[in-house]
C-alpha cells in the first residue's frame, strides 16, 4: 500500500508539474497573439 501511495503521489505531482507548464506557455502565446492584433 505504501508504493501505491508513493506512486500516487509521484504522478499527481508530475500532472500539477506539467499543468503549470502548459499554463504559462499558453498564456504567453495568447498575450504575444493579442499584442500582434
Amino acid at each position: 500500500m505504501r508504493s501505491i501511495s508513493k506512486i500516487t503521489t509521484g504522478t499527481i505531482t508530475i500532472a500539477l508539474a506539467l499543468g503549470l507548464m502548459g499554463c504559462s506557455p499558453t498564456r504567453s502565446n495568447n498575450e504575444s497573439i493579442d499584442g500582434s492584433v
